[in-house]
Formats: C-alpha cells, structure tokens, sequence
C-alpha cells in the first residue's frame, strides 16, 4: 500500500523580495512564454498527434499483430469521437514489423519522423528491439501485448507495458494449479507434479523461470523444464521424458503451429496427465480450435483476459467494454480477440491517462504523467486497472494492476473458468 506524501510547511523566516530586474523579468517572460506554448500546443485544434503504432503484420504472427492493431485503431476512433486530446485529433503511423531487425528499423524511422510515443507490439522478440531503439533515441515505447519479463527489467525510464509479464502469467497458472486443481484432484500441493515445456525465446523463456520459480516458493514438485526450438521440434523426446517424469499438469508455452503439434502427440501418447495449460493467446483462438477438433477440449490457457463478467469491471469500464465490442463488430465483423482487447485497452489508458495528463507532447512530459496513472481495477474493458511500478523497481514501468485469467475449451468453446471473481463458468475435468 502505498503512503500519502505530508509535506511538512517551511518555518524559515519569510526574506524580504528582491528586486526584479530586466534580467529576471525576461526570464521569467521566457517562462511563461515556454508554458504558454506548452498550452497551445494542446488546446489549438490544428495538426492531429501522430502516434506510432509497430506491429507485425506479415509473417507468422499476422493474425496476432493485426488483432492487437485493430484494437488500438477502434479505441483511437472512440477516443477522437470524445474529442480527441485537448481538441487534437490522434492519427496512427502505422507500419509492419514481421521480424526484430524492421521492428528496430521501424522504431528508428518513427523516432526520426518525430513521433512522440510509439505503441506495439504483441511479440517479445520485436518488442525488445523496437522498445531498445526507442530508448536510445528518448522516445516512449508503450507496450500492448508482449510478455517477456525484459522488456521491463532492463530499467529503461521510456517503457511502459500495459498488460502482464511472463512471471505474472505463470504465477496465475501455478496459482490455478495449487489452489484449483490440486484439491479437486485429491493431491497434496506438496506433491503435485507440473512440467513445463517452452519456446526457447524471450517470451517463453519468461515462462519457463516463472514456473520454476513458483515451484520454490509455492511447493510443488518440478517434474521437468523443457525449451525447444519450434522450427526443429517434433516433441517425440519431450513426449519421452514426460512419460518417465509423469506430472500431473503440463504447462505449454507455445504460439499457434507448435502449440497445435504438442497437443497433438500428448494426446496420442496417452499419458497419464491430468491437465494442460497452454500458455499463449494462440491456445485461444479459433484458428488453434480449428488445427485440434475435439482434442482442444479440455484444454485449459492461462492468458490474458477478455469478455470478463460484468461485475468485476467498474460502471465506466464495463460502458467501455460494450462500446468497443460494439465499434469493433461494425468496422471488422465479428468478435474482438484477447490482442485486441489488450490493444484497445492498453490504447485508451495512453490517451486518456499519460497524454491527457501530459504538460507537453515532448516525451518526457509525456513519461511524467504516466508514471502519475492511477486507473482502478476494472477500468477497462479487459478488466485491468493502471499503476506502473516505479524507477526503484526492478520491474520499472511494469503496470502491477495488469492480471492473467484461466480459460477452458469445454464442448468446442472457450469459456473463462477462474479467477472466480471474473468467471462466466466452472472448470470441468472430465477430459485432459
């Protein structure tokens, strides 16, 4: 909990003014002109504020960037429907950065043309790249959707990531495991066995260190760590060493092909599991529903949240949540994704809380007011609220009121199983 600052008053004798010369007079017309063009540059509706906005969206995260894209163009319409920031209307510079090489490329070029802040960008891998460019040349890099814990651990004061890290994540779906599962398996936490395979990438990487690490802290027994190369695997070993290691619950960090292949020789194998967790977005989607059949059922992800009941989000985020739901089927068709509810969500707290609340549009003023958000849980339609964790943290400019959810694929769909306080259903354990 954080402690009110009291500022005590200043006792010291009250100095006699001194004179105000020409010189002084000057500066302080200077000042006042600075403050005043500060002002100005804000309450005169001319230009729109250019934002960049980096994701990818060629290659084999596509979908996925696309998605998240989507998102921050519906809350940029919504929010220039209000008004705009001080009567400027945003405007997205939108570029494609499939790979780490164009997303520090792309972040270069958008630093050089004089965008303030860029958004992205759904991928660890581009996200480390393109928020380092942004660093070095002092612009803000606002993350959407990556989960790697180094994109905040580098202590970088540009950075800021909306929505939970690698660590966050596989503490909820440790937390799922003991507090969930373990009881309704009849199993001591002492003794439930969880694996965990990863994508040898900064992302999965995250989760594999975070499930180990909650093994050490919350008791359970580690019945395997194991990264692998998604371009190489064919899980035939992994398969192999789970057999001999028997967990109970597997952990999957995976995207949407090699997520797809595992599932699909664990359940060939006929191991004796109780659960799996997947661990990536891609466990949600349609598209991984669509490679696995009926073998998706059962099938728990640990993600992050989206379509959460109604009552856990404040009467401001839930009419926000209905608003975009609404805008993003009549410009895109359909329901919006989890990336889309984070680009969306993740877009609306820039504008409102760090641009809104800025001086300025130079990057620092613009810093200076994020580090002041402070959005109750359930402000947004994700559910989330917004406090960003402070230069003294280890995790600076890590939003700590961002949280991951539990879904299950149950008869073909997904429905969000746990915490119970944002639950539309229960969790069934009828299938692995």
């Amino acid at each position: 909990m954080r402690r009110a600052l009291h500022l005590q008053p200043d006792r010291r004798p009250r100095q006699p003014r001194p004179h105000m010369g020409r010189l002084t007079r000057t500066i302080a017309l200077l000042l006042l002109g600075g403050l005043t063009a500060c002002t100005a540059a804000f309450s005169a509706p001319r230009t729109p504020i250019t934002i960049g906005a980096l994701y990818p969206l060629s290659g084999p995260l596509a979908h996925y960037g696309t998605e998240e894209l989507r998102g921050v163009k519906i809350a940029t319409d919504a929010f220039n429907a209000r008004g705009g920031v001080h009567g400027r209307r945003i405007a997205l510079d939108v570029v494609d950065a499939p790979d780490v090489d164009r997303g520090w490329r792309e972040s270069y070029l958008l630093a050089r043309r004089g965008t303030p802040v860029i958004v992205g960008t759904y991928s660890s891998t581009i996200s480390l790249a393109a928020s380092e460019a942004a660093h070095r040349n002092g612009v803000v890099y606002w993350e959407t959707g990556a989960v790697a814990d180094l994109v905040t651990s580098r202590g970088y004061d540009e950075v800021f990531r909306m929505g939970p890290s690698g660590a966050t994540l596989a503490r909820q779906a440790a937390a799922f495991s003991t507090e969930v599962l373990a009881p309704r398996f009849k199993i001591a936490t002492s003794a439930l066995k969880i694996a965990v395979i990863y994508e040898n990438d900064p992302y999965g990487s995250s989760v594999g260190a975070g499930i180990r690490h909650e093994a050490a802290l919350r008791g359970f027994r580690l019945a395997g760590s194991f990264p692998y190369d998604p371009a190489t695997e064919t899980f035939a070993g992994i398969i192999r060493s789970l057999a001999r290691s028997r967990p109970d619950v597997v952990v999957a960090a995976s995207y949407l092909a090699d997520g797809a292949r595992f599932r699909t020789a664990l359940v060939a194998a006929k191991l004796p599991i109780k659960a799996m967790i997947g661990k990536c977005a891609a466990f949600y989607t349609p598209a991984m529903a669509a490679l696995l059949g009926k073998k998706i059922d059962g099938v728990f992800v640990a993600d992050k949240p989206m379509d959460i009941a109604p009552s856990a989000l404040s009467p401001r985020g839930l009419a926000l949540e209905r608003e975009f739901v609404s805008r993003y089927r009549r410009r895109f068709g359909g329901a919006p994704e989890t990336a889309a509810y984070m680009g969306f969500s993740g877009a609306w707290a820039l504008f409102e809380g760090a641009l809104g609340r800025a001086r300025s549009l130079a990057p620092k003023d613009i810093e200076a007011a994020a580090r002041s958000i402070d959005m109750p849980w359930g402000s947004l339609p994700n559910g989330a609220g917004v406090s960003f964790e402070g230069r003294s943290s280890a995790m600076e400019g890590q939003n700590d009121r961002a949280f991951g959810v539990v879904w299950q694929w149950q008869d073909g769909k997904p429905v969000l199983v746990w915490p119970p306080a944002a639950a539309r259903g229960k969790p069934l354990l009828s299938s692995r």
